[in-house]
């Protein structure tokens, strides 16, 4: 359960306007954006639950602009597999489920470099923000990998070289 007086007014804007649903166990300061695009007009980030039982449940967030507050919509993508996670409690943004033309755009940016964390996709940039969010320090990420051959160091976490799933095939 989460603890309302926690948070301030400025903190409860924050909430809504970013789409953390406290009342869901997210939590404000879990909160990082990783990629914001001008041109595309498009935002990417996570916001993983405080109670971090999200094992084959992980998602991060798609807002259909490049400011997360200005967003009127949300699409809550798991990373493991092409599926939505639906809230109810949106706080004013629908539910976004992007057409053909908008997972492709999808899928092109997710491969593209990251400029908060260099030498990384955007792909990569999200595992390491969720993992960071979740207690998994930036370091011990990037050593955190499926296809080790000692075996993977932290498979509570994401790996770094979790495969993008194909998002084409997200419905509709």
């Amino acid at each position: 359960m989460f603890d309302k007086d926690l948070y301030d007014d400025y903190d409860l804007e924050l909430c809504e306007a970013f789409d953390v649903n406290i009342e869901e166990g997210e939590i404000l300061t879990e909160f990082a954006t990783v990629e914001r695009n001008d041109n595309l007009n498009i935002s990417l980030a996570v916001n993983p639950d405080q109670n971090r039982n999200l094992k084959y449940m992980e998602y991060f967030k798609f807002y259909n602009d490049k400011n997360p507050y200005k967003a009127r919509k949300i699409a809550r993508i798991k990373f493991r597999s092409p599926e939505y996670v639906i809230h109810h409690k949106n706080r004013g943004k629908e539910n976004w489920f992007p057409n053909s033309k908008e997972k492709r755009i999808l899928m092109q940016l997710l491969r593209q470099p990251c400029e908060k964390h260099p030498g990384f996709s955007i792909w990569q940039g999200l595992i390491l923000d969720f993992n960071y969010e979740t207690g998994l320090s930036y370091e011990e990420t990037k050593r955190n990998k499926q296809l080790s051959r000692f075996g993977m160091p932290h498979p509570e976490y994401l790996p770094i070289d979790l495969k993008i799933p194909d998002y084409s095939e997200l419905s509709e």
